[in-house]
């Protein structure tokens, strides 16, 4: 049994797609945020900016971890015994970078990561960031 997809909007990214309106949707920067990631913890001790593809990473690893935070895998009172345990995760995700995170090397080293180590089925569309937060 193939589970059921499970989207996530993060960023502000809004879809007309099928299930968006039930998409757990996640936001790092401004007024609607619900995602707490303080990237100056890291660039202040550095004394130094971190880069685009650093910080890309740091804010995918967030959405990630938030998303496995937020979509349930049955509860304790699963009454089909598990079967809820394996979930399909897609994320879109707005990235300085793109290219690099569409590649094929990249996003399959990622899908492939997150597979072994949640036993989940992860799918994600990198889009660029429309809007540069304040980091």
């Amino acid at each position: 049994m193939r589970p059921r997809e499970h989207l996530v909007l993060c960023g502000g990214i809004e879809t007309r797609e099928r299930g968006s309106k039930q998409a757990v949707r996640l936001q790092l920067h401004g007024s609607a945020a619900n995602v707490r990631l303080r990237i100056q913890d890291l660039s202040t001790p550095l004394g130094a900016n971190i880069p685009d593809q650093l910080l890309d990473l740091l804010e995918v690893a967030t959405y990630v971890f938030s998303a496995d935070a937020a979509i349930s895998r049955g509860g304790k009172t699963d009454s089909r015994l598990g079967s809820y345990w394996r979930r399909a995760i897609r994320l879109k995700i707005p990235v300085r970078s793109p290219d690099l995170w569409a590649s094929r090397a990249v996003s399959s080293a990622l899908i492939d990561m997150l597979g072994f180590l949640s036993d989940d089925d992860y799918t994600f569309d990198f889009m660029p960031i429309q809007e540069r937060p304040q980091t």
